[in-house]
């Protein structure tokens, strides 16, 4: 009829448990039964907003803020605790996904020259 457990483990390069309990829950649940669950562990503190209001205050206020001090804002005006490295990850990850959405393409046709440079 269709294909084997083994051969599409294989073709997945998955382990045939991990193909036969996919195969079980889109038998019980459907499509929906292939998409992640919810995972184990702690929820996040802030939320998107938080950070659109870090960012903000960061671009409109001439002065300059030390993570010590952002802490201290989100803590009064939103009641989201911090410390002050988990606060500079975010802002860190956030200032690349900005970084990376502005080069878009442009970015990855320079990878592309300089990998067929290296080449020659």
């Amino acid at each position: 009829m269709g294909w084997k457990v083994k051969k599409i483990a294989a073709y997945l390069k998955w382990s045939p448990s991990t193909v036969r309990s996919t195969i079980h829950r889109w038998q019980k649940r459907g499509l929906v039964g292939l998409w992640d669950g919810t995972r184990s562990g702690r929820r996040r503190k802030w939320l998107p907003e938080n950070m659109a209001l870090i960012s903000k205050k960061l671009e409109t206020e001439q002065r300059t803020y030390s993570s010590r001090q952002l802490c201290q804002v989100l803590a009064t005006s939103q009641q989201v605790y911090l410390s002050e490295r988990q606060l500079r990850r975010i802002l860190k990850k956030k200032l690349l996904m900005e970084k990376n959405k502005k080069q878009g393409r442009k970015g990855s046709k320079i990878l592309r020259k300089e990998k067929s440079r290296q080449q020659i």
